[in-house]
């Protein structure tokens, strides 16, 4: 199945080391069909029925997300500085 995606976002540093982060996602698959036979029986009593049941549908998944989160910088260290001596 195919389909599509898009999505946006902002980012917002409310201080050197804190920030917001907040996304909007759309998403969007191809329409595709569903087929679907089975046979059926139904007993009550003396009556008894029987046949066939078909599903025939036409479906398309869509789905849409918006996410906020607090997020923190870390600062890496890069292993301890060596310096030269002469």
């Amino acid at each position: 199945m195919w389909g599509g995606a898009a999505q946006v976002g902002a980012t917002y540093f409310f201080s050197p080391r804190w920030f917001f982060d907040v996304n909007y996602t759309f998403a969007q698959s191809a329409e595709f069909k569903v087929k679907y036979a089975a046979h059926c029986a139904n007993a009550n009593g003396p009556l008894t029925s029987q046949g066939s049941a078909n599903l025939i549908a036409h479906e398309q998944l869509t789905t849409q997300a918006v996410v906020l989160t607090l997020n923190r910088t870390f600062l890496i260290s890069r292993g301890p500085r060596h310096t030269r001596r002469c």
